[in-house]
């Protein structure tokens, strides 16, 4: 198992909260890639992922109680192509996803069952930036497109029903941006900020998922360099519905970490 070419693992902030950034891609999934070296700095890869996509019926049993709901059919493989460069000051990568986003609509009798498909697509920017001798790193990522929620470390869906409760794909977008800086070689922080957005259909419900924010702040002490770690992390998180309704909610944690050794 690959990670997915949408996905950089590179941006993923020095963070020991458990869920990480909302706005970040972050899922892996099965791959079939082919990496091709431009230069000595530089490559390009393409790849062939096992789709997967999460659907909102929405309000669409208020209008016809006979049908049971919509589910997704996964067919064709997403494709996705990404090109890397690296230098001193860091890196800078760039992924195009497409995909088709497959699904049916089930009656209870079954004889308005039909299948459908929705075009999706996402485009993934990332960057580490090194400052100060590479003891900071300032990392990030922006990603947009229709149809890649699946994809993201939280909230959103692929498909959902417009005004007339047939299948729409909602425009979403996501950003992170954090700063992992090494104090001295005990001493390590991490500051930042993500979150994701996507624009609601006319026919999903009021409760639906638009919006969500994510901040960390951590402070971490190397008792043993690179093998025992401890620390203080604060979270803030906030989420917003469709009509306006919000939750928010934060949380102190006390980290202890041990990183185990591995002899092949």
């Amino acid at each position: 198992m690959l990670e997915r070419q949408l996905l950089d693992l590179e941006a993923f902030p020095n963070n020991y909260e458990w869920w990480g950034p909302s706005g970040m891609i972050l899922l892996p999934a099965p791959t079939i890639r082919y990496t091709h070296q431009l230069s000595e700095n530089s490559s390009l890869e393409i790849a062939l992922e096992v789709p997967g996509n999460e659907i909102d019926s929405g309000k669409i049993r208020e209008i016809d109680p006979e049908l049971i709901n919509i589910e997704a059919k996964e067919i064709i493989p997403d494709f996705i192509t990404r090109f890397t460069h690296r230098g001193n000051f860091g890196y800078f990568k760039t992924a195009l996803m497409l995909r088709s986003l497959e699904y049916h609509v089930i009656s209870i009798e079954h004889d308005k069952t039909k299948s459908e498909s929705k075009f999706g697509w996402a485009i993934n920017l990332t960057t580490g930036i090194n400052t100060f001798n590479k003891k900071g790193v300032l990392r990030l990522q922006t990603v947009f497109g229709q149809g890649y929620a699946s994809y993201n470390n939280d909230g959103g869906v692929e498909l959902a029903p417009d005004r007339y409760f047939k299948a729409e794909v909602p425009f979403q977008y996501g950003f992170v941006a954090f700063y992992d800086y090494n104090i001295t070689n005990r001493w390590e922080t991490s500051l930042g900020y993500s979150e994701t957005v996507i624009d609601n259909t006319e026919g999903q419900q009021y409760d639906s998922f638009h919006r969500s924010q994510y901040a960390v702040g951590q402070l971490m002490y190397n008792l043993i360099p690179g093998t025992l770690i401890t620390g203080i992390n604060y979270q803030y998180g906030k989420k917003y519905n469709k009509d306006g309704n919000t939750a928010s909610d934060q949380r102190v944690l006390f980290n202890v970490t041990y990183k185990f050794s591995m002899v092949r």
